[in-house]
């Protein structure tokens, strides 16, 4: 069984997706699967670690990353820029690699569906779609396109069509397959499988115990930390404004950790109020993760509710393997919301409620046998339904039965 996965961004890079990636490549390889990879030789926020680079291509497992133009500028023209050349010399890659017998395909960018599409039409290949933000829906939510409008509407039609004339769509969620078949995808193709962590990767580590909180001197402080992209998904204000109604608590430190389009909103703030309970730091490399995410007594997690089942940040997963109790900022309805409510796990606080984020905070401050505890069942939640192998699992049966299908 020969698979060929297409997206901009792969591991090393620090991207969430290009992260699981790697570990869907490295479980499929493993599974007995002929991977090949074709992907961007321009890192994600200019971050790779270049070492990692020579454990992806062997026998088993080839990557090509092909050239594209990426700029530092964040804008639209920049990104369409970056996306077309992109594609572009992903599909010359393709017209030239071997005949694989499925081709998958992830939403960076958005259309590169488009590329799988033709790829099965050119080479007899069944195409899997990786749905893992819903396009161009997401991009209304954020206000990049008109609700109504040419633009918006051809590009519903093609990401429509492509969803169809794929033999497999891979949802995020059960929220996130429902919007799909409201958009009339078949069922009965639409496949979920959340996104994971390792559990034997990232452990629960205590903060005494803790090179990065001894480094970054939040050892023994109450650390409320945000871990991750930081882009227009995201709300920060709620988070940032109980840090200032918090800032007289010595003990409660906020911690913010990642990149992003709204990184600079958070700089400009810390910049603006000189509080001590502030703090603002780069991505870090996966090996620390452990450390980084470890040295949280409360992890956050935040998501717009207009872009509810239609993204599910895959943050969630790392701080479960962590063992931190979570407080989301975002809409009681979203899948993560559900995930903390069922498993009693953390609190949900809706954008803009600093009362009750703060009230949450202090809860878990106040009572640490009730954050422990809330902790040892995010643990165990992620061990028991999203650990690595469980996830990577569900794609190699899905790919394994397309395969039985074409015999």
């Amino acid at each position: 069984m020969k698979v060929l996965l297409v997206n901009q961004y792969f591991s090393p890079d620090v991207a969430a997706v290009a992260q699981l990636m790697g570990d869907l490549v490295e479980d499929m390889v493993n599974g007995g699967l002929e991977i090949g990879v074709i992907t961007g030789s321009a890192p994600y926020n200019q971050t790779r670690n270049v070492a990692e680079l020579e454990r992806w291509d062997g026998e088993d497992c080839r990557i090509w990353r092909v050239p594209y133009i990426q700029m530092r500028s964040r804008g639209m023209v920049s990104r369409l820029l970056s996306y077309c050349t992109f594609m572009l010399s992903a599909f010359i890659k393709m017209l030239c690699c071997r005949r694989y017998d499925v081709v998958m395909s992830f939403t960076c960018p958005p259309l590169v569906g488009v590329l799988a599409w033709m790829y099965g039409r050119l080479r007899r290949a069944k195409v899997v779609s990786v749905v893992e933000d819903v396009y161009p829906d997401i991009a209304v939510a954020l206000g990049f396109l008109p609700r109504r409008g040419l633009a918006t509407a051809g590009l519903s039609r093609l990401s429509v069509f492509l969803l169809r004339s794929s033999q497999r769509a891979v949802a995020l969620s059960n929220g996130m397959k429902a919007k799909l078949v409201e958009k009339g995808i078949d069922e009965s193709k639409i496949v979920v499988i959340e996104n994971w962590a390792d559990s034997k990767e990232i452990q629960p580590i205590e903060g005494i115990e803790n090179s990065f909180a001894v480094k970054h001197e939040v050892s023994g402080k109450f650390v409320v930390q945000y871990s991750g992209h930081m882009g227009e998904a995201h709300e920060f204000e709620t988070i940032l404004s109980a840090a200032t109604a918090l800032c007289r608590e010595t003990d409660i430190h906020f911690q913010f950790i990642g990149d992003g389009p709204r990184r600079e909103e958070i700089e400009t703030y810390i910049r603006a109020h000189g509080q001590d309970n502030l703090s603002l730091l780069p991505y870090q490399q996966r090996e620390n993760l452990r450390y980084s995410l470890g040295a949280a007594c409360v992890a956050v997690v935040t998501l717009r509710p207009e872009l509810t089942d239609l993204i599910v940040p895959s943050k969630i997963y790392g701080i479960l393997a962590a063992g931190k109790p979570v407080i989301l900022v975002g809409s009681q309805g979203c899948e993560i919301a559900r995930i903390l409510t069922e498993s009693e796990c953390g609190f949900v606080v809706e954008p803009g409620d600093v009362a009750g984020f703060v009230r949450a905070v202090r809860e878990l401050y106040t009572n640490p046998e009730l954050a422990d505890k809330m902790g040892k069942q995010a643990r165990n939640l992620l061990v028991e339904r999203f650990d690595r192998g469980l996830q990577t699992g569900k794609y190699i049966r899905m790919l394994n039965e397309l395969g039985e299908q074409s015999n």
